[in-house]
C-alpha cells in the first residue's frame, strides 16, 4: 500500500512539474529589438494580463512619466495607466488634465518604437524586476518593444 501511495504521489509529482512547464512556456515574451539591422537583444517572460510599466522622462515636457501596460492574450497590448506629475503629460497623451497623478485607460498599441539621444532615464519594470534600456542601442538609435505569443 505504501509503494503505490509514493508512485501515486510521484505521478502526481511530474504531471504537476509537466503541465506547468508547459503554461509558463506559453506564456508571451517582451522581446526587445534595436540596431541596424534589428536584432534581438532582450527577451522577458510575461504573465498573461500582468501589468509591466515603461518609466522614463518626457522628452518635450521634461517631466517623469510611467506607463503601464497590460497584455492580453489574442488581443493585443494596451496601455492601462499614465502616471505623471506633469499636467502637460497628460494633455500630450489626450487625456482631460483634471486631477494630475495618474489616469486608468484601456487603449491599444502597437509595438512601442523608442528613439532617445540618452537611455539613461528609460527603465522597463517586467515581473518586478527594473531594467535600465541604456547602453542597449547607441545614442538616438531605435528601441523597438514588442510581445510574442
Amino acid at each position: 500500500m505504501k509503494t503505490k501511495l509514493t508512485f501515486f504521489l510521484g505521478i502526481l509529482l511530474i504531471f504537476s512539474l509537466f503541465l506547468g512547464g508547459i503554461g509558463y512556456s506559453l506564456a508571451p515574451v517582451l522581446e526587445i529589438w534595436g540596431g541596424d539591422p534589428p536584432n534581438l537583444l532582450r527577451i522577458y517572460r510575461l504573465f498573461p494580463r500582468k501589468a509591466f510599466c515603461l518609466e522614463h522622462i518626457n522628452s518635450i515636457y521634461g517631466a517623469r512619466v510611467q506607463e503601464t501596460f497590460s497584455y492580453v492574450p489574442s488581443r493585443g497590448l494596451y496601455l492601462v495607466e499614465v502616471a505623471s506629475p506633469s499636467p502637460a503629460v497628460f494633455e500630450y497623451y489626450g487625456l482631460e488634465v483634471g486631477r494630475v497623478g495618474k489616469k486608468r485607460l484601456y487603449r491599444p498599441m502597437k509595438p512601442l518604437i523608442l528613439r532617445s539621444m540618452d537611455y539613461s532615464r528609460h527603465r522597463l519594470f517586467v515581473r518586478g524586476k527594473a531594467i535600465s534600456l541604456q547602453g542597449l542601442v547607441k545614442p538616438g538609435d531605435t528601441l523597438k518593444i514588442k510581445i510574442r505569443e
